[in-house]
């Protein structure tokens, strides 16, 4: 009753067309979602999307917001086949709002950043429960632009920029600066509320940001998107990529306590990129934390010990470091000598390429390994300083 007084109140006092009438809808549409009750929740996600690409427009954080929305009622409903072109929309959305957020400060980037995070958390979910070619290369896609949005990178080009002797490119930075600033605010506000001359400032900047790109390519790589076909075309035959994710699990009708983890592999020979399921974290963390009171150097020794197969670290649940990234991995990776390799998560604490086989062997007796922050590298792997990007 209180949700539909507040809609009702709402509707009476600002009307059906403004932007709060459509976050009042929203969160009715989400408590019928929780209880169950699609029928009724369906047409109101679906009036409150509609209200605000009218009120917001669809360039607003909140339009996003809606599709993900729609896209879970779906998925919550098992119709996948109408989540999934949901799915890519929202996705694009939140892409082109967080490369916006680049020239919008740290503040501004992060916010976006924690935003994306859940939604895409909510597309790995979806991508983990049900296979689809596109929806995988999506997500691998997403995951390494998101890991390559390095604010300390950033923070250099910047610098560079700021500092560069050049007095021309230094006016060029810094009228882009006002321009991004101005359009940081306008973003946020309803269409109604927008400075009359918006389109023009868009266009300005626009034309600025080419300017500086022309001068400085630099530029271009910080902003630029990666899609896995380019990333797939710079592979040799003997070459694969292996991109680490992470992410809490949404099981289509709720968030669990799981923390999942995934290797997204991609070689020359694949039509599509290959989501390869891996652990649970907690499994990952019962190793890590298993040092049974050893000195630091013999417990690491103990972690990466060549073990046989079937005698493992964790006796208890019956699984090591092999069984739980490698093993899920190897038989993707035949006739592959070089791996390139993007962890996530607890994965960084560890030698990916120390693991036993078997007795005799380990991971980096059989690949040649270049482990590295991003995938995205792999773009400018014949560059010669690509630290940076």
């Amino acid at each position: 009753p209180m949700y539909e007084e507040a809609l009702l109140n709402t509707e009476n006092s600002l009307g059906k067309d403004h932007a709060e009438y459509g976050v009042r809808l929203n969160n009715l549409a989400l408590l019928y979602q929780k209880m169950g009750d699609y029928a009724k929740a369906l047409p109101m996600y679906e009036e409150a999307l509609l209200n605000t690409e009218n009120s917001l427009g669809k360039d607003h954080a909140e339009y996003g917001v809606g599709l993900n929305n729609l896209a879970g009622l779906y998925e919550s409903m098992g119709e996948y086949t109408k989540a999934l072109p949901l799915i890519f929309q929202s996705s694009q959305h939140f892409k082109s709002r967080l490369y916006q957020s680049k020239d919008f400060g740290e503040k501004y980037q992060n916010s976006l950043l924690s935003t994306f995070k859940y939604q895409f958390d909510r597309h790995q979910s979806f991508g983990y429960v049900y296979h689809d070619n596109k929806l995988t290369g999506l997500n691998l896609e997403n995951n390494i632009n998101i890991k390559g949005i390095s604010l300390a990178n950033q923070q250099r080009l910047f610098l560079h920029l700021r500092d560069n002797s050049d007095p021309e490119i230094t006016q060029l930075f810094q009228q882009w600066q006002e321009y991004q600033q101005v359009l940081q605010r306008q973003y946020s506000l309803p269409l109604s509320d927008r400075m009359v001359n918006f389109n023009e400032v868009v266009d300005k900047a626009i034309v600025l940001e080419n300017q500086l790109v022309r001068k400085l390519p630099k530029l271009a790589k910080v902003k630029s998107e990666i899609d896995w076909k380019t990333l797939k075309n710079n592979l040799a035959s003997e070459e694969a990529l292996i991109e680490f994710s992470h992410f809490d699990f949404h099981n289509g009708k709720e968030w669990t306590d799981s923390v999942l983890y995934v290797a997204y592999v991609l070689r020359k020979d694949i039509a599509f990129p290959k989501m390869i399921p891996l652990f649970e974290e907690g499994q990952l963390k019962q190793l890590l934390g298993k040092d049974n009171g050893q000195k630091k150097l013999d417990y690491v020794n103990q972690l990466y010990k060549a073990v046989k197969r079937g005698v493992v670290l964790d006796e208890e649940n019956g699984f090591d470091l092999y069984n739980l990234i490698w093993e899920p991995l190897v038989k993707e990776l035949k006739g592959i000598e070089h791996l390139y390799l993007s962890p996530s998560g607890y994965l960084h604490r560890l030698n990916l390429g120390a693991i036993a086989i078997d007795e005799t062997n380990r991971i980096a007796n059989t690949f040649q390994i270049k482990q590295q922050g991003s995938s995205r590298n792999l773009m400018f792997a014949n560059e010669k300083n690509n630290s940076d990007f």
